[in-house]
Parts: structure tokens; C-alpha cells; sequence
């Protein structure tokens, strides 16, 4: 298991882990995920404490450290910690804390704070904040889940209520687009046409996708939608629909496109937007079936492109899943 610092291409895969590490978590509030897109963009964020662990290409674990003031003084706030449930009871999560522990004292910081498990987090030695002065600044926490790391012998006043940075509240403010916003960045950064193209996602999730582009970049010499454009923007968004439905449950698997057939029916004048379906449950058993006997699992999806409210064009694509 190798751990390391995360890197952008590593974003959606990192908001899925969190998502899934957390869904049934015993204390959580369901926005973890998106708190860590937040993050990235405030001044707390130090690229070199957001760590994933990795193994074969797969992440099972990320840890996020964050700065936070105590009074005058700067620390760091461990938030979210999480592992994917098939890898968790196997150490993972401690050493992704020993080697984030070991990244900040590098740094420079001397003291670490995390609101959590009273059980889990003394075993990386965390003990109660309050041992140093340090409180809380949420009500009715209890003392033994506000916990404090000193990362160097210090005799300096840690005396103050924790302040966190802004997203933390924000966090509870997001719309619920906040996905698709990351999923936008993964496509800009692994498929870069996708970003010469400005496409934008409107919805991700396991049970629809929606890509939209503007004209200007994707039109052809007569001012109306080059089918070129036309085309690609289907074949990622029916792409992007098996990778919703499958990273997850097959983090390993290799999509791509088989065999496509497009029909136009008129002219793209303006904006242009694709729209496309999950397979239902039976074939998407059928699929997973398939790869764990096989090897390889496929399945055939209709992607429609409409500009406004108007059908301008369909395809039919049969997307494979395959093994390395």
C-alpha cells in the first residue's frame, strides 16, 4: 500500500471514497465529500496534508489536515479520515495518520486537533484537547471526542477555542450540484478534448448524466453544431454514465466504447446539452455477472442530444468494462 500525495487526477475518485466510506458511518453528516472540494479551494489547504492510499491503482483511503487558529497560534484539524469499507480494520487509516503526522512536522506545525472516535483516534495517540486548554468550538461535544496531538514537545499556550476555516460551515450551505462540479475538473483533467470543448456537467450520478456545451467552440463553418462535437460530447457522456455506475464496484476495470451509431435529425443553433439514462438493474447484473466470469462485462446505451428542448440527435453505443 503506497501512500502518497493526492494529485487533481484524483478527485472524483477521491469524492467517492469519502462518499461510500462514510454512507454508513455511525457519526457522519453526509456532506464530508463535499467538504473537501470546499477545502481545496480555501486558504487552509496545504496540498501536501490531503494524502490518499493507494494499491494495484485503486485509492482505499484519503485524510484530509486543514489549518485551524487557536488564539494566535496556527494548527492543523484532521478532517474527513476515510477508508472504503472492504479495506478498513487493516491499518489503513493509521498509517495514513502516522505519515500525515510525520508530513506536518516537517512543515512546521506542532499541533494536530480532531473531533471523532474516542476509541480509534488515542490508538495514533490523540489524547482530550482540553489537556492543553484547547476547546471546542460546537456545542455539547463531549471531552473525550475533541482530541488534541502535540507533533513536538511544547510548552507554549495552546489556551483558545479552535477556529475552522470557513468551509466547514459552508459546507452545510452547498447545492447539490457539487459533484457534478468535480466531475467536470476529472474530465477537463483526463479527457483534455473535454476541456477544448468547455464541456460542463449539468447531473452526475448512478442514475442520469447530463453534459452541456456552449456553440461557439463546437460549431462547424455554417455557425450550427459540428458533428464531430456533436458526437464526442455523446460518447463521453455515455461513458461518463458507466463509470458512475461502475468505478465503484470495479475501481480496476478499463471502459471503453465498442461500436456507436449516430443519427442527426436538424441543425444545433445554440448551446447544445447530452442526456443519458443508467442501464436498469438487470443489466447492470448482467454486466457485473459477466466480468466476474469473464473478464469483461458490456452494455448498450441511448444518449440523447437535444439543443433547448428540441431532439437534434441520437446514438446507440455499446460500452465495454475489461480487465488491465
Amino acid at each position: 500500500m503506497q501512500i502518497r500525495q493526492e494529485t487533481p487526477q484524483d478527485f472524483i475518485e477521491v469524492y467517492h471514497l469519502i462518499k461510500t466510506a462514510f454512507d454508513n458511518a455511525e457519526h457522519r453528516d453526509g456532506t464530508e465529500q463535499d467538504l473537501v472540494v470546499l477545502l481545496r479551494k480555501s486558504p487552509a489547504f496545504r496540498p501536501e496534508l490531503s494524502l490518499v492510499a493507494e494499491e494495484n491503482g485503486v485509492l482505499y483511503g484519503y485524510l484530509l489536515f486543514t489549518e485551524v487558529q487557536i488564539g494566535s497560534r496556527t494548527a492543523l484539524a484532521l478532517a474527513p479520515l476515510a477508508v472504503l469499507p472492504c479495506a478498513q480494520k487493516q491499518g489503513i487509516g493509521q498509517a495514513l495518520m502516522e505519515y500525515g503526522h510525520r508530513i506536518a512536522k516537517s512543515l512546521g506545525y506542532q499541533m494536530c486537533i480532531v473531533l471523532g472516535s474516542e476509541t480509534y483516534y488515542p490508538k495514533a495517540g490523540y489524547v482530550p484537547a482540553s489537556r492543553f486548554g484547547i476547546r471546542c468550538p460546537f456545542d455539547d461535544v463531549p471531552d473525550a471526542n475533541f482530541m488534541a496531538l502535540p507533533l513536538t514537545p511544547t510548552q507554549a499556550d495552546w489556551n483558545g477555542v479552535v477556529v475552522y476555516d470557513n468551509a466547514f460551515t459552508a459546507v452545510s450551505l452547498l447545492q447539490p450540484d457539487t459533484q457534478a462540479h468535480a466531475f467536470t475538473h476529472f474530465l477537463h483533467t483526463n479527457i483534455p478534448l473535454t476541456a477544448a470543448m468547455e464541456i460542463q456537467t449539468l447531473i452526475y450520478g448512478k442514475e442520469k448524466v447530463v453534459l452541456s456545451v456552449p456553440l461557439a467552440p463546437n460549431q462547424n463553418d455554417k455557425h450550427t453544431g459540428f458533428g464531430g462535437s456533436i458526437s464526442c460530447l455523446a460518447t463521453v457522456c455515455g461513458w461518463s454514465v458507466m463509470y458512475a455506475n461502475f468505478h465503484d464496484l470495479l475501481p480496476e476495470g478499463k471502459i471503453v466504447v465498442q461500436k456507436s451509431e449516430m443519427q442527426y435529425f436538424t441543425p444545433i443553433t445554440d448551446d447544445f446539452r447530452a442526456e443519458c439514462i443508467c442501464p436498469t438493474e438487470s443489466e447492470r447484473q448482467h454486466l457485473l455477472q459477466s466480468y466476474q466470469m469473464r473478464g469483461k462485462g458490456k452494455t448498450t446505451l441511448q444518449i440523447h442530444c437535444y439543443c433547448q428542448d428540441t431532439l437534434a440527435a441520437s446514438m446507440q453505443s455499446t460500452y465495454f468494462i475489461t480487465q488491465p
